[in-house]
């Protein structure tokens, strides 16, 4: 639904709020085939006592995930054009096909696809 000409992306969660100058991240030069996420120290699944509910590992497993603290913020991802319509199908069939475990819908979908497409972004 975009125009053609329209080659850089930035997927932006409703509950994200920009702080300070967001032209540094438009301008980020992500390349084909990768997604830049924040991942380093950011935990899905943690509580506010840093503490993981029982049901977590399950949906780590489900998803075939290694562990919470490998996985990344769906919230912020800049990305190409080309990129998002090569794995958004990908992400989808494993939310439709897995819907009882994403419990935070789009993001444990996208993380169980992020192989060979994370370019990690530091939280900041």
């Amino acid at each position: 639904m975009m125009p053609d000409d329209c080659d850089r992306i930035m997927y932006l969660d409703g509950d994200m709020q920009l702080v300070g100058d967001a032209a540094p991240l438009l301008r980020l030069d992500v390349p084909e085939g990768r997604i830049a996420a924040a991942a380093r120290n950011f935990v899905m699944f943690e509580g506010p006592a840093r503490q993981r509910p029982g049901w977590s590992e399950y949906h780590l497993t489900s998803l075939q995930l290694d562990d919470a603290g490998s996985c990344f913020n769906a919230g912020l991802m800049p990305f190409r054009r080309k990129t998002w319509a090569e794995i958004a199908p990908r992400a989808l069939d494993v939310f439709l096909t897995k819907a009882g475990t994403c419990a935070h819908h789009d993001q444990p979908a996208l993380n169980a696809i992020r192989a060979g497409y994370l370019l990690p972004l530091s939280p900041g």
